[in-house]
C-alpha cells in the first residue's frame, strides 16, 4: 500500500480520484475532452450565421438586446466548441452567452425563449429532436443542428460538409413560421443538404 501525500491538496486529490474510482467515474480520454478544429471552424461559422437570421420586422422595430443568447442541447464534438468557443464572441455588437439545456428543457422551452439560437447535438434522439422542432416552431428561435434530413424535418438550419467544405441548407418556411427571416446573402448561399 503506498504511504499517503503529505501535501494537503495532493491528499485531497488522491481521495477524489479513489472516490471517484470507486464510484465508476472516470477522466474522459483526453481526445473526448480536445475540441477539434473541424469543431471550432463549424462553431464559428454557426456565430457567422447569427446576424442573417433576425426578427422579420423592419430593424427599426427589433429590440435591442444586451447579449445574444445560444443554447446547446446534446452532445456532439461541434456543441463542445460552441461551449469552449463561443461565449463572449459578439453577434452584432451583442456578446455571446452560451447555455446547455437537457433534451427535457428544450423540449418544453419558456415563452419567450431565453435563447435566440438553439444547436442540437447528434446525441439527441429522432423522437426527442421532433419534439424540439414542434416545440419551437412558433418561437423566434434558430434552429441548428447537422442531422440529415433536419431542415425537411422543420428545422432552420441544417449544416452538412460537401466537397470539403462546410455548407448550409436555410428552411425559409419554418423560419417565417417562427417569425423570423434569412437576408437574400444567406439564402444566396443555402444549398439543399442530405435528406
Amino acid at each position: 500500500m503506498s504511504s499517503p501525500p503529505r501535501h494537503p491538496i495532493a491528499a485531497v486529490t488522491t481521495l477524489v480520484t479513489l472516490l471517484a474510482s470507486a464510484l465508476g467515474f472516470q477522466d474522459p480520454e483526453p481526445q473526448e475532452r480536445e475540441v477539434t478544429r473541424a469543431a471550432m471552424l463549424r462553431a464559428t461559422i454557426i456565430l457567422k450565421l447569427a446576424p442573417y437570421v433576425s426578427p422579420d420586422v423592419p430593424p427599426e422595430a427589433r429590440p435591442a438586446r444586451p447579449h445574444y443568447r445560444i443554447a446547446v442541447v446534446g452532445n456532439d464534438d461541434l456543441a463542445a466548441a460552441i461551449v469552449a468557443q463561443l461565449p463572449g464572441k459578439k453577434v452584432d455588437k451583442a456578446p455571446v452567452l452560451v447555455a446547455e439545456l437537457s433534451e427535457r428543457a428544450a423540449a418544453a422551452p419558456p415563452t419567450p425563449p431565453d435563447y435566440e439560437l438553439l444547436y442540437i447535438a447528434a446525441s439527441v434522439d429522432d423522437k426527442t429532436l421532433a419534439r424540439i422542432i414542434a416545440a419551437h416552431r412558433q418561437l423566434p428561435v434558430l434552429l441548428i443542428c447537422e442531422r440529415s434530413g433536419f431542415a425537411r424535418a422543420g428545422g432552420g438550419v441544417q449544416l452538412f460538409v460537401q466537397d470539403n467544405g462546410v455548407r448550409f441548407e436555410v428552411n425559409q418556411q419554418a423560419l417565417k413560421d417562427q417569425g423570423q427571416r434569412a437576408s437574400p446573402e444567406l439564402l444566396k448561399l443555402s444549398r439543399r443538404g442530405p435528406s
